[in-house]
């Protein structure tokens, strides 16, 4: 079962960057764009994996298959294309950041910070060599010689990563550390601006505390079973229950259905 992918950028819509309307509209349909590309590449990447992993019967060895599936085919097709699009709205964002860099709008401290997370970005993005995308968007058709064995479209597994053909000597990578990474630095680019231009908690700050909560939720309701004729102490774990769930519903992260159901029915207690 795969986790559901929140957008943590909804978190900026109301945050002033430039204090100008137009330019802070620009800004957060940016970086608002970013995210929504980011979950495009998550997406592919968890459907692609979903599929090649019913393909391949793993071994104790990588195994290797022609794959016919044609919505696979799409769906890495995609994923490189994806991968592009994101590195070309982070170039859109950079401008943005050096525009205020230029004004004098931001701190020293966020222009350091800024700069760590752009390199690691930037580094990431230089993993997606250009020659694939290009081989997609103008393809050759041509086979790769490998001794006596022609190659075509064959996808390769190791039960991890995912390799493919893409056309004559060009071959594509998809890598599981790359997507965690992405989704790393997806929410350090959005706690970036959350640390510098609000006083708000960081996302991985809220992350934290609501993987806490629910980690901690059976064994509260049941402190505040045990302390419901304390009617002070009582309405204090009950109020602190509520409140936090409304807050994390604010921040955009609900909490699961689950421990939604736990809530509502210490009422019936």
């Amino acid at each position: 079962m795969t986790k559901p992918f929140v957008f943590f950028s909804d978190r900026l819509s109301r945050v002033e960057i430039y204090k100008d309307f137009i330019k802070d509209f620009e800004f957060q349909n940016n970086i608002s764009s970013f995210e929504i590309y980011v979950f495009g590449i998550v997406n592919q990447y968890q459907r692609i994996q979903k599929v090649v992993k019913q393909n391949f019967r793993l071994k104790k060895v990588s195994s290797t298959l022609r794959n016919n599936n044609s919505q696979v085919k799409l769906d890495i097709y995609y994923f490189f294309l994806t991968w592009d699009k994101l590195n070309k709205i982070f170039e859109i964002m950079k401008s943005h950041i050096n525009n205020l860099i230029k004004e004098g709008k931001i701190t020293t401290d966020f222009t350091t910070d800024y700069r760590q997370i752009r390199k690691r970005i930037e580094h990431l993005f230089r993993e997606y060599d250009s020659s694939v995308r290009n081989e997609y968007e103008h393809p050759s058709l041509k086979y790769d010689q490998q001794g006596n064995v022609r190659l075509f479209g064959n996808t390769f597994f190791d039960g991890k990563d995912i390799s493919v053909h893409v056309g004559s000597d060009v071959y594509g990578t998809i890598k599981k550390t790359h997507i965690e990474q992405l989704e790393l630095l997806r929410i350090e680019l959005i706690d970036l601006f959350i640390k510098h231009f609000t006083n708000k908690r960081t996302t991985k700050e809220l992350i934290q505390l609501r993987k806490d909560y629910i980690k901690n939720i059976d064994k509260n309701i049941k402190f505040y079973v045990k302390n419901k004729d304390n009617q002070k102490l009582s309405n204090e774990l009950l109020s602190n229950l509520i409140m936090t769930d409304l807050y994390f519903s604010s921040e955009g992260i609900s909490l699961p259905k689950k421990v939604h159901d736990k809530i509502h029915n210490i009422f019936n207690l």
